[in-house]
């Protein structure tokens, strides 16, 4: 609360780096649109992560193309990840099916193939540019007042990511871990 008011009032982006993934989820999910709602919406807010943890819509139309020839666990695997594509709105890969992960092993060498990595990403070049999840949530979390992090890309802050003024550490006494 106080520091969504600060953002707003100053103008000056505040980071909320929570220890775990389950707060920050509960942060996004409840507190924020609660928060949001309360102050009737004046101030914006976005999740972002570290690049690997979203899926490039380029990779994954390369490694899911249709190939004769390969086993019906090779195929669902394939499947899956091209409906995850379609119906994921941020392309978070931790919103990938654990179940499905572990009934078919085939779909983490294809998330992994599909990952958006700093050294593969084609910037605007890029055919799906305007479609990628990465571009997509560093342009959210440039025009949000508050950003919610994990503690390790906190500290580990990359140079194109927009600047933050204030970082609010959750839990801070686990922070060594995360460092």
């Amino acid at each position: 609360g106080p520091a969504a008011l600060h953002a707003v009032r100053t103008g000056e982006k505040v980071a909320v780096a929570p220890h775990t993934r389950a707060l920050q989820d509960q942060l996004m999910d409840k507190e924020l649109p609660r928060l949001h709602e309360a102050l009737g919406g004046g101030f914006a807010y976005a999740v972002l992560k570290g690049q690997s943890n979203y899926l490039c819509r380029r990779r994954a139309l390369e490694v899911t193309r249709p190939r004769p020839g390969r086993a019906f666990s090779e195929r669902l695997a394939r499947a899956y990840l091209r409906a995850f594509l379609r119906r994921s709105a941020d392309g978070d890969l931790d919103r990938v099916s654990y179940w499905f992960r572990e009934h078919h092993p085939e779909l983490t060498a294809l998330i992994d193939a599909s990952r958006s990595e700093p050294g593969a990403t084609l910037g605007e070049r890029c055919p799906h540019y305007a479609l990628c999840f990465y571009h997509s949530a560093v342009a959210q979390a440039q025009q949000a007042d508050v950003l919610v992090v994990n503690q390790s890309l906190a500290l580990s802050w990359p140079a194109r990511y927009p600047k933050i003024s204030h970082l609010v550490l959750d839990e801070a006494h686990e922070l060594e871990d995360a460092a």
